[in-house]
This record gives C-alpha cells, sequence and structure tokens, in this order.
C-alpha cells in the first residue's frame, strides 16, 4: 500500500520514549505559538498607542471635537464611525457597538417551557414509541 509509511502510529502503540519525545515536541510547538501570539498581541498594543503624524489624519479628527492626544487607536476608531455614519456600514456600527459593551445576547434563555409547547412535544414524542 502506497503511504503506509507515512502513516502516524496511535499513541498506544509507541513505547514510552517515543511518547516521551512527542510530548516534548508538542509542549515546545505549544510554548513557540504562545510566544508569537504575545509579541504579536505586544506590537499591535504599541503600534496602536503611537501618536498619528499625518496631519491630514489629524485635522479630521479634530473637526470631530476631539481634544487630547490623538493615537492610532484614536484614529481606527474615527475611521469606524465614519465608515458606518456616511457609508451606513453595518459592520463597522457593530464593531463599534460590541466594542462599549452593547452587543446584544446571542442565545434565548427559556425560564419555563409554555405548558400547551410541552404538551405537544409529549404528545408527538407519545406517538413515536
Amino acid at each position: 500500500m502506497a503511504g503506509v509509511k507515512n502513516l502516524i502510529r496511535p499513541s498506544l502503540d509507541r513505547t514510552a520514549d517515543e511518547r516521551r519525545e512527542s510530548a516534548k515536541k508538542a509542549g515546545k510547538a505549544s510554548g513557540e505559538s504562545r510566544l508569537r501570539k504575545k509579541n504579536m498581541r505586544e506590537t499591535i498594543e504599541y503600534v496602536m498607542s503611537l501618536p498619528v503624524v499625518n496631519e491630514g489624519i489629524i485635522e479630521d479628527i479634530r473637526s470631530l471635537g476631539f481634544k487630547g492626544e490623538i493615537d492610532n487607536q484614536t484614529a481606527l476608531i474615527v475611521a469606524q464611525f465614519k465608515k458606518a455614519i456616511e457609508k451606513g456600514d453595518q459592520k463597522s456600527f457593530e464593531l463599534l457597538r460590541d466594542g462599549v459593551g452593547e452587543k446584544p445576547i446571542d442565545k434565548i434563555e427559556v425560564s419555563r417551557p409554555d405548558s400547551e409547547v410541552a404538551k405537544e412535544i409529549r404528545i408527538y414524542l407519545d406517538t413515536l414509541s
């Protein structure tokens, strides 16, 4: 059979040393992945905190009445705001709404079942038996 040599043996078929070595490799890869994600998060936070240097963007934001330091995070928020207002961009609106904690609940909670519906379900289930 072609490719049989490439199949990975189940963990139970491996020796203790092979399992240990495999776990060691997985742990190392996991640590490297976490470090990459951490570095990316820190880089994004740093870049977002840098002051805006483009005078056009600064003037645009000031025209909205914004006072104080204008960093890249502020510029991105204003850009999303303008897309939502000027273009009616639904995603931009949702991003801003969710960012201030106003995201609607994604699930429906039922505190008590409607007795008529429950009765109909019971009758239907009884007919299946």
